[in-house]
Order: C-alpha cells, then sequence, then structure tokens
C-alpha cells in the first residue's frame, strides 16, 4: 500500500475519531439529541445563577461565564480591600473580573470589554445601565483584570461582554445579577412608626398602670432585585451591662415591659395599711344587716382617718376610698350583690389574697427592693445606655442582614416616686 493510501486512511480515522467526539458530548448535553435548549443563545443567560449552600455577600452576583475562545474569572473584592483599589465605601460591591485569551492567539491579545442591560424592562427603560454597573477600563491584555463596579441595586439583568479585539468570534458572556437585600428595617412600636438607628436608644415613659410587653413589629424594606430569596427574622435581646441585673437572661422575641402596676410600688403607712385591710373584710360578711353594719363603721373610720398624699399613690388605697365613698353617697346599696358587683372589678389585682409586701418582679428578675430598679434605669437614662438591647437579624441562604438598638425608660417617668422613696444623693427624680 503506497503511504498516499497510508496517510489518506490515518486521516480519515482522525475525522471518525473527532466526529464520534463531537456527536458524544452534542448527545450529552441535548439529553440524547432531544433537547437544544444549551445550544439557544437566548439560554445563556438563564442559567442557575447559585449554587446551593454558597454564601454570597454582596448583592450583585457575577452567573459563570459562557466562554468562546476566552475564559473569564471572577472575584468579589472585600470591603477591606477598597482603599488599595481605589474604589470608594459609598459603592454597592466591587469585583475582579480577569479575561484571558486562549493559547492560540499569539498577536494583537487586546479584549474589548461592553456593559449592556439584558433586555429592556419596565426597571431598565430609560436608565443608564452606567448608573448601576461600571468597568474601571474598556479594554484590558489577556490576563488582565478590570474592576466592576456596583453601584446601586437594579431590577433587570445586565450582560458583560469580553471580546477579542483581532477575532470577534472569540468572546466570553457574563450576566449580573442582583440578589434581594434588605435594605433598612422599619419598626412599628406601640402602633408608632419609628425610625431607628444602629445602635441607637429608645426611651420611653415608665407606665404605672400595666407591666404589659411592648408592642414592637419589624418590616424590612428590601432593594430591587433581579434574583428573589427568602428571609427568616430572629431576635436575641439581653440586659444591658449598665442595667447590672438579669445578665444570665436571653430574650427570643421583644417583651421588654410597659412598666408595672403602682399597687405594688407605692410604700404606704402602717394606719392606712390596717384601714384597707379592714375595708376588703367585706369580702368575708355574707349576711346582709352585716354589711351594712359593717359599711357604717368603715365609712366612720375613714372620715376620721387622715390618709397622706403619699398613701393615695397606692392604687390599694385609691380603690378601697373610692369604694367607700361610693358606699357614704348611696351609690352603692347596703346588700351583698351590690357590694359585690362593685368590688369585683378589683378582685385580680388585689383580694382576697391582696399583699403590700409583694416583691416587684421585673421581666423575670425579683427586686425585693424597688429602689434598686429605680436607681439603675433612671442612671441607664441618663448615661443613653439603655435597660435592655435587642438586635434583629434577617437572614437567607446568601445574605444577611442586622440591627442591635436599646429601649430604656425616661428618667422624668418615675416623677410619681417622688416622696415615695429615698435614693442616693446622686440621683434626682
Amino acid at each position: 500500500m503506497s503511504k498516499s493510501k497510508i496517510k489518506l486512511i490515518a486521516t480519515i480515522i482522525v475525522v471518525v475519531v473527532i466526529l464520534a467526539v463531537i456527536l458524544g458530548v452534542v448527545g450529552y448535553f441535548s439529553n440524547g439529541f432531544k433537547n437544544w435548549d444549551k445550544f439557544n443563545p437566548k439560554n445563556w443567560f438563564n442559567k442557575t445563577p447559585i449554587e446551593q449552600n454558597e454564601q454570597v455577600v454582596s448583592g450583585a452576583y457575577i452567573n459563570p461565564s459562557i466562554n468562546n475562545g476566552i475564559a473569564v474569572t471572577t472575584a468579589l473584592i472585600s470591603t477591606t480591600d477598597y482603599v488599595t483599589n481605589n474604589i470608594s465605601d459609598s459603592v454597592d460591591s466591587a469585583y475582579k473580573l480577569t479575561a484571558t485569551i486562549d493559547s492560540t492567539q499569539t498577536r494583537n491579545l487586546q479584549i474589548d470589554w461592553f456593559v449592556s442591560w439584558q433586555k429592556e424592562s419596565t426597571f431598565s427603560a430609560g436608565k443608564n445601565v452606567s448608573d448601576y454597573l461600571t468597568l474601571s477600563t474598556s479594554t484590558t491584555q489577556s490576563g488582565e483584570s478590570v474592576t466592576l463596579i456596583c453601584h446601586q441595586d437594579f431590577g433587570e439583568k445586565i450582560n458583560i461582554v469580553a471580546t477579542s479585539n483581532l477575532d470577534k468570534t472569540k468572546k466570553a458572556f457574563c450576566v449580573v445579577d442582583y440578589i434581594k437585600k434588605i435594605k433598612s428595617i422599619t419598626y412599628e412600636i406601640n402602633g408608632e412608626n419609628v425610625a431607628i438607628e444602629d445602635n441607637a436608644l429608645l426611651q420611653y415613659d415608665f407606665d404605672k398602670k400595666t407591666n404589659a410587653a411592648m408592642s414592637i413589629d419589624c418590616k424590612p424594606v428590601y432593594s430591587n432585585y433581579t434574583l428573589d430569596t427568602d428571609y427568616t427574622m430572629s431576635v436575641t435581646g439581653k440586659f444591658t451591662e449598665a442595667f447590672g441585673f438579669g445578665q444570665d437572661k436571653e430574650f427570643s422575641s421583644f417583651n421588654f415591659s410597659k412598666g408595672y402596676n403602682i399597687a405594688y410600688l407605692a410604700i404606704v403607712s402602717s394606719g392606712t395599711k390596717a384601714f384597707v385591710e379592714n375595708v376588703y373584710s367585706i369580702y368575708s360578711i355574707t349576711d346582709e344587716m352585716e354589711i351594712r353594719a359593717y359599711a357604717d363603721y368603715v365609712i366612720e373610720e375613714y372620715n376620721s382617718l387622715s390618709i397622706s398624699a403619699s398613701d393615695m399613690q397606692n392604687e390599694y388605697v385609691i380603690d378601697v376610698c373610692t369604694f367607700v365613698e361610693a358606699l357614704e353617697s348611696g351609690d352603692i346599696n347596703t346588700n351583698r350583690t351590690s357590694v359585690s358587683t362593685f368590688i369585683s372589678r378589683f378582685e385580680q389585682i388585689c383580694a382576697p389574697e391582696y399583699n403590700f409586701d409583694v416583691k416587684f418582679n421585673f421581666m423575670g428578675i425579683e427586686f425585693s427592693d424597688i429602689e434598686d430598679f429605680i436607681v439603675k434605669s433612671i442612671q441607664c437614662s441618663q448615661s443613653g445606655t439603655g435597660i435592655a438591647e435587642y438586635t434583629v437579624t434577617m437572614s437567607s441562604d446568601n445574605l444577611v442582614y442586622s440591627k442591635t438598638f436599646k429601649i430604656g425608660y425616661t428618667a422624668s417617668s418615675f416623677d410619681f416616686f417622688k416622696g415615695l422613696i429615698d435614693l442616693p444623693p446622686n440621683i434626682i427624680i
């Protein structure tokens, strides 16, 4: 066999092998020649952008590039490296993009870069893409890097194309998405919208009527985005070190107390205390005639007793005086039914097991001395540190947003304790 025939056969074999490899690759990516979506350029920009569990710390996200003779690699620039890369702190995020032409091209290694909206949409219509993404240069040499700056959030995908200046068929495509970020959190506290800066102190009046928790509702404000993601909220709370109590307690929700019922707080003199106890003895009387006689007795005692203004700060005392005055004026008939109806509204907070000496419980901390609580609360107010600190964290698979703020009471809201307790000289109400 002649050399020319051997060379021809060898060439045919090589061509057959190459065609077999090509057909194998095409068959694999077309699902057995049944699905040609991956070979449609329109679908190059619709690839799934985020691998599962991949942590993305920037709103702008560059999808893996589609390469045709040019390979592009990307690297997120850390905010700590902004200064060395001449990047402003005000930008949303920044990347390094490096494009390399394949080794077969040995001259004119210039690469031209182009940025454009992927399509005209409700968001992109009339907007300049340069207001959202810019490159530090429009040309690089093969292997050189260009800096991509994301200036703000956007709601339409952006294309980046790197093309060989010598051979326009050689190019790489990247698509930049924006993952939905939380730009801020608005708060509704007791029905009022409140803007809160990070580490801010919110001060509210101490409520002497109720110990209910404050109503705090957090509502995230989202960015524009091309990739949606779900966020979950968690709340962690603790007492501040300045408050000095309950350092071992942690909260998983907002439960800051509005205050406490002063029926348990205002100090009462021994004479007034005995009078209140006598009046509440009506609970134990079942005979109507005895109730009438006892009513006359407590009215006479009330008129002969001088109840001080400080004693009248106690709600036990206020309730009893109101009751006796109603008996005296005839607003309450001295029969069992009438008396029970009037006084039953005080049952839950007072009778029959009311106790002037009950300890003060504040958010799970038991104080044997109310002065300790007041002193620390006012000190926290005056120093701007607050009583409790809360951190709200909104997190998705990709991004995390958190904000911390403190809550305390205004010093002036403790005015009703004036004259009721002895405070250190440095604590002025």
